[in-house]
């Protein structure tokens, strides 16, 4: 008889948040398969990354954050048509600008 874990098969994944814009963002949260992940605060052309956590890619997350402005923006992004694979690696999420969010996977050679 083999017992095994249910994290065999679940992917570990490190989130990374990147600030593409020209400007600095603050108190950046994003929500990923139910957990909220504090950002913080980002410079231009920075990122901050989170985990590696155990889980499954969900459907979507969302990620807010405020502009030098004072604008308060939020993205809902559609994951897992985006991400098709269910393997370990990095997700990352890109603020490209006030009113876009990019993700892309990239998986690790282990």
């Amino acid at each position: 008889m083999v017992a095994a874990s249910c994290n065999v098969f679940t992917p570990k994944v490190h989130i990374v948040v990147r600030n593409g814009t020209a400007s600095e963002i603050n108190n950046a949260m994003l929500t990923f398969a139910g957990r909220d992940i504090p950002i913080g605060d980002l410079l231009s052309g920075t990122h901050a990354s989170y985990g590696p956590i155990v889980t499954d890619i969900p459907p979507e997350a969302t990620l807010s954050w405020q502009t030098a402005d004072g604008r308060q923006h939020t993205q809902r992004i559609d994951v897992k048509s985006r991400i098709r694979e269910n393997r370990s690696g990095d997700v990352v999420f890109t603020i490209v600008d006030a009113d876009r969010v990019e993700v892309l996977f990239q998986r690790l050679d282990n």
